[in-house]
């Protein structure tokens, strides 16, 4: 039986695994290898539930994707804060219930905005990571090269080592040997 409740599925790091979760059963969780797995389990889950509670008469919980909204939300505000939206209405030039409208809106989507910025600069950063450790190859690949060049055509006594990997700095036998 399909079902129409709101399902959240994320990964647990403590469980290892992915977690599903009802919002109109907050007490309930499945788990899974995958998503489709912790959200198949959760459907068993949730279809057990609800013939417990039919058999105890009571009433099932109505998905929040169905339920129909007036609109109408009872707020209790502080006065000063009341005032203050009175006043910020004003300035806008629209009714405090409009300026309050638009201040949600805006939170929902800044919320989300955010989250992904916030996942934009990870990546960011691990690329950063990422091109510092290239840099550093590089820049090791170019004094290599440096001092292959400089073998073959001067003949220095220093050579490069194959068989044991190393390649030692050309100047001074005190410098630290790089192991490739």
């Amino acid at each position: 039986m399909e079902n129409h409740y709101t399902y959240r599925t994320e990964w647990s790091i403590e469980d290892n695994c992915f977690v599903a979760r009802a919002m109109e059963f907050p007490l309930l969780s499945a788990f899974g290898v995958t998503r489709t797995e912790a959200e198949s389990e959760l459907d068993l889950v949730i279809e057990d539930v609800l013939k417990w509670i039919e058999e105890d008469g009571e009433p099932i919980p109505e998905p929040v994707t169905l339920k129909e909204y007036k609109g109408n939300i009872l707020l209790r505000i502080p006065p000063a804060t009341h005032r203050n939206i009175a006043v910020m209405a004003l300035n806008e030039g629209v009714s405090a219930n409009q300026y309050i409208t638009s201040l949600i809106e805006r939170n929902i989507y800044c919320d989300s905005i955010s989250s992904f910025i916030s996942k934009l600069e990870n990546k960011l950063q691990t690329c950063n990571d990422i091109i510092q450790k290239m840099n550093f190859v590089n820049a090791e690949i170019y004094k290599r090269m440096d001092l292959l060049t400089e073998n073959s055509f001067t003949g220095q006594e220093e050579q490069i080592k194959n068989g044991d990997r190393i390649c030692p700095y050309l100047h001074s036998k005190d410098e630290e040997q790089l192991i490739i």
